[in-house]
């Protein structure tokens, strides 16, 4: 039987969340590694993020990150990302087949997310980033998996939560 890796994807629109239980779950899964687009965005300079397929190219880079672990044999490797649907699925199709996805939808409420995003962005809170995010929380509830709506749970909630739904659902293959 061929070897076959975890990979538990954080998604949900900003404020949500993500990067936060993404640096919860270190403690839980401790032989494990964390990818976040953001930090590979980071790297690279003048790129229009609205486009398609640079947003793609990005998707490609962190796939090939995640897939250089995945030879390694580490898990789970938990990869953050907003991941709409459709580039959920394309990232998909970017790793190895024998790869599972467990996938993890967060949204909030609009004050929740709004607060949260104010605490980070400050006065730089840009004006649509609140309604690109309400927009992305539409989408949530209709991906498989996990799905928590983090406006009234504390982190430590959502993190057991977590915890709680990759260990019941993928045992045999998240190495804690």
């Amino acid at each position: 039987m061929p070897h076959s890796s975890l990979v538990v994807v954080i998604r949900g629109g900003s404020g949500t969340g993500k990067s936060s239980l993404a640096l919860s779950l270190r403690s839980s899964f401790r032989r494990g590694v964390t990818i976040e687009s953001d930090r590979i965005r980071e790297m690279q300079n003048a790129v229009d993020w609205m486009n398609k397929d640079n947003y793609r190219d990005c998707l490609s880079l962190v796939a090939t990150t995640a897939e250089y672990f995945i030879r390694r044999r580490v898990t789970p490797i938990t990869v953050v990302d907003k991941f709409a649907a459709d580039a959920l699925h394309y990232f998909r199709s970017l790793l190895p087949h024998s790869t599972t996805l467990a996938v993890i939808s967060l949204y909030a409420d609009e004050r929740t997310i709004r607060d949260r995003m104010r605490i980070r962005e400050g006065d730089r809170l840009a004006p649509d980033a609140v309604a690109n995010s309400l927009e992305q929380n539409r989408e949530e509830r209709v991906i498989s998996g996990l799905s928590l709506d983090t406006s009234t749970m504390t982190l430590a909630e959502v993190h057991s939560a977590t915890v709680h739904f990759i260990t019941t659902h993928f045992e045999d293959r998240s190495d804690s």
